[in-house]
């Protein structure tokens, strides 16, 4: 990762540690003729980033303790959590060039726990659908699209993410 997901460095999970080495980094691969796909998650967040609110996760949803990280699982049906993530993968297209995104997307089920106060219940969830997760993946992959890149999803091993939409490359 390149992030400074810790917050030791004044950065943040969704800004380089290093911006102008990660520029140089990038301009280095493109005069080569690569291609740069960089680490996102649309879902896990470090629950000790300055960041962070409880609003964004049910019943703090924690996905591990791995120190020093507290990672939880953020609602894709927040609106806060939402707003907070579309802002940083925007800039982060736009200001460093990358050429797309390498997402690592929890499966979680807003079916099974409930909603939080800042959550917007507007799509269908059900076992077989996850309706603010597909509407969430399917504006990141719209953006990106746009901007000509690539959008790959990782999600529990090998489970593919419960939508109808394509999210996806």
């Amino acid at each position: 990762e390149c992030n400074d997901a810790l917050c030791l460095y004044g950065g943040h999970k969704f800004a380089p540690a290093n911006p102008a080495g990660f520029r140089r980094f990038i301009d280095m691969v493109h005069r080569r003729g690569m291609k740069v796909i960089v680490y996102i998650s649309t879902g896990f967040f470090n629950q000790g980033d300055q960041d962070f609110r409880p609003e964004w996760t049910r019943q703090l949803c924690t996905t591990s303790q791995w120190l020093p990280y507290r990672w939880v699982w953020c609602s894709p049906a927040s609106a806060g959590w939402r707003a907070y993530l579309l802002k940083h993968i925007a800039r982060i297209l736009d200001e460093y060039g990358v050429d797309g995104l390498y997402n690592d997307s929890p499966s979680f089920s807003l079916s099974q726990t409930p909603p939080t106060p800042d959550e917007v219940l507007a799509f269908e969830e059900t076992s077989a659908h996850d309706g603010a997760l597909e509407d969430l993946l399917a504006i990141i992959y719209a953006e990106v699209k746009r901007r000509g890149g690539i959008v790959k999803i990782h999600q529990n091993a090998n489970e593919v993410p419960r939508t109808r939409l394509k999210v996806y490359d």
